[in-house]
Parts: C-alpha cells; structure tokens; sequence
C-alpha cells in the first residue's frame, strides 16, 4: 500500500536533517528499507468494531429539505449565460476568477514509503494509520485527516472504532475518497434518468460509446460537462418565466460589467441576490408540479445542483458543505442501487 501526504501550509514542513555525502556505497538491502515501512499486527481492543458506532437521526445533524437551489454564487454564473453577458467564461474559469483574490495557502504533497501487504488486509490498514498519526504529531499538529477509497474507507472505519480509548487514535478523521464517491453518484444519476431521453441529448455532442460512460459516471470529466451543459439548459428554460425587478436586474449587470467581479462572492445577502434565489425557487416548484416529466427533470437539476455543490465543498475545503451535501445524496445511492457508497457515506 502507497500513500500520499498533504501538508497545508507548505511551511510546516521543515526539512528533518540535511544530505551527507556518502564514502561507502550503501547495499541494496539496505536501500530497500528506507522506502518501505514494517506492518504493525492490529489487535482489537474490543469485538464491537462497525457495530459500535452510534446512529442518529441524520435530519437531526442537517435538518435539511425542500427544494434544492443552486448557491448564490453558481444562481448568478446561470443568469450571466441566459443573459449572455460579455466576457463570462465557463463555470471552473469563473470560479477563479472571482475567487482570485481569494487569501490561500500552497500545500506540501510528498510520497510516503511503501507498507509491504495486501491494501485490504487490515493490518496493513492499521499501519496506514499508525504512520499517518506518527507524521502528523512530527509537523506538531493534533488531526490527523486520512483518505480512503471506498473498500479501505469501510476497513478503516472499522479498524479506528475497535480501538476506542486508544490515545494514539482518538484525532483520527477518517474520510470517504472524494473523486469515486463523485464518479458514483454521477452513474446514480444515469441510472435515474435511464430511459428519460438524456442520453439521446448527450449523443449530440458526444459518440454513443462515450455517452455511456457519461451515464454510469466512469468517463468523470466528459460527465461533469455533460451534466453541466443539461443543467443550464435546464436553468434558461426557469429564466425565462421569472420577471426579475428592473433594479435588481441592473446591478446584477453592474457586477458583471465591472472590473473586479470578486464582489460577487460577497453578494449572497443582497437584495437582489436573495430576490432571484427566491423567484428560481418558486419556479423550480411549479416546474416539478406540473407533472411526472417535469417532475423528474426538476429531480435531474437537483441532482446536478448538489453535484456542483459538491466540487465546490471539495475544493474549497468546506466540511459543512461537504456534509451536508453528502447527506443529501444518500437517497440517490439508496434508489440507484449504489448500496455501499450509501452505507460508506452514513459513516
């Protein structure tokens, strides 16, 4: 098993000793050590394991409901194309553009050495952890936050709940791999739509092969466009019912036409802002009352909102976002048939 450390910021990582120069030409016995790392025996504390891990009412945690709009932020990035402002580019480059002047910190990436065992077996798993805990006490920091795809996320889970009370263990964050998780929900919502007439629509600008990888989420950035794409056409057939205020439509193109569009980050309690969040929403609930099409379309575009939402907490480090939208995905693994992402993502 491999790893991979992530250290922000950079500077936390100060170089432990320096480079000698070697008079004696090392054996390769003793190159071979240096890379790899001794597995660790994993003894359970207790028996309970996965077992022992309270369950609670998740609406408790996020009491969450209604209709899913997007963000206030993504809601203007959708007026901007209806409207065909000048200038706007697509929604990754308009993201940074208007998070430029965003503060930020660069992170250290480093390869850990190799732990000589099968990934699946749960010593190895065990010492996965204990080096990340060893690592993350010599930066002198006090959480340790390690990633697992889905099969070791369920192993990890299971390894840190029998060693409750164990000192070595009690900063230990455990987190679902974000990337698969994503690729499985994308083919959630393919399944979903399956017979919807979406994948006909994809076939226009991509080859029948290729749309269906599109709708079982393994062709990930072909997927992420597509479903984009369905989303904003989704939002200009909304705009065009919703009469927004002359007022409130002019700023709204001030903040597009001026030149630091990084205000737009801070516009989430404007009036205007809140005014067209509220219009798209009312729109949105008709949309889904009009029928049984509809209705699934109006779902489609939820889907998609809270795939958005879901980049956007990965990439912006929001762990309440990333929770929360988390949360909202499990009925969609539950009636795709995506069980264990759904099991993995309560955990």
């Amino acid at each position: 098993m491999g790893g991979i450390l992530c250290v922000t910021p950079k500077s936390a990582v100060v170089p432990s000793q320096t480079i000698e120069l070697l008079t004696v030409v090392p054996t390769a016995e003793s190159i071979s050590r240096i890379g790899t790392v001794e597995v660790q025996m994993f003894d359970r504390t207790n028996n309970v394991g996965l077992a022992g891990i309270p369950i609670n009412e998740l609406s408790a945690c996020f009491p969450i409901g209604g209709t899913i709009v997007p963000s206030a932020t993504n809601l203007l990035w959708l007026y901007s194309k209806y409207n065909e402002f000048p200038d706007v580019g697509g929604w990754n480059g308009f993201l940074e553009e208007i998070s430029a002047k965003m503060k930020y910190e660069i992170t250290y990436i480093d390869c850990q050495p190799f732990i000589n065992g099968p990934p699946s077996d749960l010593n190895t798993v065990y010492t996965a952890l204990l080096c990340s805990v060893e690592k993350t006490q010599s930066l002198g920091q006090v959480t340790t936050f390690v990633t697992f795809d889905q099969p070791l996320y369920f192993k990890a889970r299971d390894v840190l709940a029998s060693r409750q009370g164990d000192p070595k263990h009690q900063n230990v964050v455990i987190r679902l791999g974000g990337f698969h998780l994503l690729m499985s929900y994308m083919g959630a919502i393919g399944f979903i739509m399956e017979g919807s007439g979406l994948a006909e629509l994809f076939n226009t600008i991509y080859a029948e092969h290729s749309t269906q990888k599109v709708m079982t989420g393994h062709a990930y950035a072909r997927a992420v466009r597509a479903y984009l794409l369905a989303h904003r056409a989704l939002s200009e057939l909304m705009f065009e019912e919703i009469d927004i205020l002359p007022d409130c439509e002019l700023e709204i193109e001030q903040l597009f036409y001026g030149k630091d569009r990084s205000d737009i980050l801070t516009t989430c309690d404007k009036d205007c802002t809140k005014e067209l969040t509220k219009q798209f929403k009312d729109r949105l609930q008709n949309l889904i009352s009009l029928g049984p099409t509809a209705k699934l379309w109006g779902q489609y575009f939820q889907m998609v909102t809270l795939m958005i939402n879901f980049i956007t907490a990965e990439r912006t480090g929001n762990w309440k976002l990333h929770l929360e939208t988390v949360y909202q995905m499990l009925p969609y693994f539950h009636s795709s048939g995506h069980y264990l992402y759904a099991k993995c993502g309560q955990l």
